[in-house]
């Protein structure tokens, strides 16, 4: 996801009435502990290793969302 993907849900977002908004839009990697916002997209990487780099790097934002939640 990038920051078009973000601008287009929150655009989706302004439709719905305010009053039924419960959720946050944000970027999975900003809960990256390494500040990495931008989560790539590995298809249009360089290879398989760039697969396993995103999938780490989505372990450690997924790890530290839920210790922020769960706090």
């Amino acid at each position: 996801m990038d920051d078009d993907n973000i601008s287009d849900l929150k655009e989706i977002q302004k439709k719905v009435n305010s009053s039924d908004v419960r959720a946050e839009i944000l970027m999975l990697g900003e809960q990256d502990p390494n500040g990495e916002r931008e989560v790539p997209d590995p298809y249009y990487g360089s290879g398989s290793s760039q697969f396993d780099d995103v999938l780490q790097q989505c372990k450690k934002a997924c790890d530290a969302f839920l210790d922020k939640v769960y706090q």
